[in-house]
């Protein structure tokens, strides 16, 4: 039941994103395209492409690199060539959609 109660919070939560998106570095140059994913690092890793988690000590070596919070618009390749990405992550279009959502929803909750 957890959620946002007003159209209020909604907008605020709508503008925050927003505003991080904008605020991003490169968001321009790489967020373009509807499929186009931003990622945030938030411990956990995958490879690209398949989506298999990595082993902890590749996942250390990443996390100790690439600050929790830290935003990504592209995999990143690790010292032995692998492609990976966080595993935590979303398309442009979706957010666009999810930032509708809340513009118009007047609250939610989660269940």
């Amino acid at each position: 039941g957890k959620g946002l109660k007003t159209q209020k919070q909604c907008d605020k939560l709508a503008d925050a994103i927003e505003l991080l998106l904008t605020n991003s570095p490169n968001y321009n140059e790489y967020m373009v395209d509807e499929d186009d994913r931003i990622q945030i690092v938030m411990g956990s890793w995958c490879e690209a492409g398949t989506g298999r988690f990595i082993g902890a000590e590749k996942e250390a070596e990443l996390n100790e690199q690439y600050e929790y919070g830290t935003i990504l618009f592209s995999s990143v390749v690790t010292k032995d060539g692998m492609v990976v990405e966080s595993s935590h992550s979303a398309s442009l279009g979706h957010i666009k959609n999810f930032i509708t959502f809340l513009r118009g929803c007047g609250g939610f909750e989660i269940w």
